[in-house]
């Protein structure tokens, strides 16, 4: 049995259309795929699977709020339906995330940064991005294009050579160092905790942390908030393609602990990206054996009736 739980198509960001997703999938052999566009949910994705012979369910990324650690996570969705209010909570964070964008870019040209918005677009509309898929990651990418940005942040930087990647981390990403001069806390645009939770209940849904380990600074940040995550009635944890042994270890030892289901793989984009946090469509977890894959798999397979 081979499967994929967190992939994206050019319904949200980057990469491939629905269609040339399923002929890759085919390609390869998958029996089980999930499209988890972020905060987009497909009309079409489950029709053109069952015409591949690829089983799978209304499934979608979302991004959501906990007010109690004032902090930012993506919640991978999967249920046999997906009920309207769904539709209608994704719709108002994708509006909002254009609103953030544009603030945060003019935070960074009131410090400087010369930013072009109408070519940031452009820029990543070649990329087939969509903007109301982008962040600020993006932003500090298009910005480090152009020379003056880069000894402007050089400069910033105690003039120290700095990439856009760090640059990112040390002064958009909260919690770090120096996120306060440029970050822009604008009103959150994620639901909160108990909004998702809400949406659980009312879909009998498979509810999943994703990506813990580009999510949490630590290991020991992990375990110490997952408790309050749990309550929340997130029921589930992705085990990421690219978590390293450490990190599967602690994960499957909060599985058993709060008796939580997994969630697996790739979070394939299909696309350059320079930190390479995503792998290719189908690509596993070395530390994870298949006799664990099929024994989680066929929980939720339950769960969900497919």
């Amino acid at each position: 049995m081979k499967f994929e739980m967190h992939c994206h198509s050019t319904n949200s960001d980057w990469g491939s259309s629905e269609q040339d997703l399923l002929l890759k999938a085919k390609d390869i052999w998958i029996d089980f795929m999930f499209l988890t566009d972020h905060d987009r949910v497909s009309d079409s994705f489950c029709e053109q699977a069952e015409y591949f012979w690829i089983k799978t369910c209304p499934s979608v990324e979302i991004s959501s709020y906990s007010a109690k650690h004032n902090k930012s996570l993506h919640l991978t969705f999967y249920s046999e339906k997906i009920s309207w209010d769904i539709y209608d909570i994704l719709e108002n964070t994708v509006n909002s995330r254009i609103w953030l964008i544009k603030r945060q870019i003019e935070v960074l040209q009131s410090a400087g940064f010369v930013i072009d918005i109408n070519d940031f677009y452009d820029f990543y509309l070649n990329e087939n991005r969509k903007p109301d898929s982008l962040n600020r990651y993006d932003i500090v990418r298009y910005m480090f294009l152009n020379p003056y940005n880069r000894n402007l942040a050089k400069k910033i930087n105690y003039d120290e050579e700095i990439d856009f990647t760090s640059f990112y981390r040390k002064y958009l990403k909260k919690w770090w160092s120096h996120s306060e001069l440029f970050l822009d806390l604008v009103r959150k645009y994620e639901p909160n905790l108990e909004v998702v939770r809400t949406l659980k209940e009312s879909n009998n849904a498979l509810l999943s942390i994703a990506h813990p380990n580009f999510t949490f600074r630590s290991i020991e940040e992990y375990k110490k908030v997952l408790p309050d995550y749990v309550s929340s009635w997130v029921n589930a944890v992705e085990i990421n393609s690219k978590a390293n042994l450490a990190w599967v270890t602690a994960i499957l030892e909060s599985s058993h602990e709060h008796d939580l289901f997994l969630t697996f793989w790739s979070d394939c984009h299909f696309v350059w990206n320079p930190d390479k946090n995503h792998w290719d469509l189908g690509d596993k977890n070395p530390f994870i054996s298949e006799k664990l894959q099929e024994r989680n798999f066929n929980r939720y397979i339950d769960l969900l009736g497919l």
